[in-house]
């Protein structure tokens, strides 16, 4: 896939194009990059995917909205949908005062769009003033198309990645997933630990947590675990760890079953399934390695 930035990109080859944070992903979002990918067939044009490097909320308003997934995993995720250009757009303060008419223009401009398709509800432009309505003048003028795409509900709620966050922050892990359409995930580094794991029998992969806290309540999950084109089955603690007394939180996953190579500094990706329980504190290790063990049998 071609990932540009919005300030280099400017093509002659026409487009359809739609934009949009994309965080996480999930169900909604790949209707619509399906609905672009045909509409790109049905009328002989490049699809583009315009996302932004940040929440705009959390440029314009401190929000602190903590994300589905990274930059880096939104791209890969946009990529496995069938989108082969994604430009990346710097969202600053600055961006967010390009009112909705001269943003529309750029994208005939820059991209020679001749067809936009606009996410359900979608607002946009300075203090979101723009829309379907708004749009309709201006687009007849630029000879530019509108589309746009239906809400999608399941379980009779609307797909969206402020009802997802919802739901994993309160551990509601399978109703997430259904929203996602995939299980709940994270790709991060494995880091050196304390190997206390290995004293215990049960060795557990430490990934790196620097600022990068998960959605989801501390807790003990029941995990499967990618390394390279594996998977294997998997236990993951995330949370502080009161057997050693640190309340510094941590991810540690054991993999079942594992017997590959070392896995320091390589990247892995741990998908969420079901939480089994809370964190517990115990009086010593042996409590903590039948516990362990226990966990374990979820897979059984």
């Amino acid at each position: 896939m071609k990932i540009a930035s919005w300030q280099h990109d400017k093509s002659k080859i026409p487009s359809v194009v739609t934009w949009g944070v994309f965080d996480g992903v999930h169900a909604a979002h790949n209707e619509l990059l399906h609905k672009l990918i045909s509409l790109g067939r049905r009328f002989n044009l490049r699809p583009i995917v315009i996302t932004f490097s940040k929440h705009p909320a959390n440029v314009l308003y401190n929000a602190g909205v903590k994300l589905i997934c990274t930059l880096e995993e939104r791209i890969k995720l946009i990529q496995e949908a069938g989108i082969k250009q994604c430009l990346v757009v710097s969202f600053t303060k600055g961006f967010s005062r390009i009112g909705g008419d001269k943003f529309v223009r750029q994208l005939a401009l820059k991209l020679n769009a001749k067809i936009i398709l606009l996410g359900y509800d979608s607002r946009f432009g300075y203090k979101r003033k723009y829309g379907e309505n708004e749009l309709k003048h201006l687009c007849s003028l630029l000879g530019i198309k509108i589309f746009s795409q239906n809400v999608v509900r399941i379980g009779g709620r609307a797909v969206s990645s402020r009802q997802i966050r919802f739901l994993l922050s309160k551990g509601r892990l399978q109703e997430a997933s259904k929203m996602l359409g995939r299980c709940y995930s994270v790709e991060r580094k494995v880091v050196k630990g304390y190997q206390l794991g290995r004293t215990i029998r049960f060795p557990t992969a430490n990934l790196d947590i620097k600022n990068k806290s998960l959605l989801i309540p501390f807790g003990v999950y029941k995990t499967l675990c990618c390394v390279g084109r594996k998977k294997y089955q998997s236990v993951t603690h995330y949370g502080p760890r009161p057997v050693i007394k640190s309340k510094q939180p941590t991810i540690e996953t054991h993999l079942i079953n594992y017997d590959g190579a070392d896995l320091y500094s390589k990247y892995i990706n741990v998908q969420f399934i079901k939480r089994l329980r809370r964190i517990r504190s115990f009086k010593n290790f042996n409590q903590l390695r039948s516990q362990i063990a226990r966990d374990i049998s979820c897979w059984r």
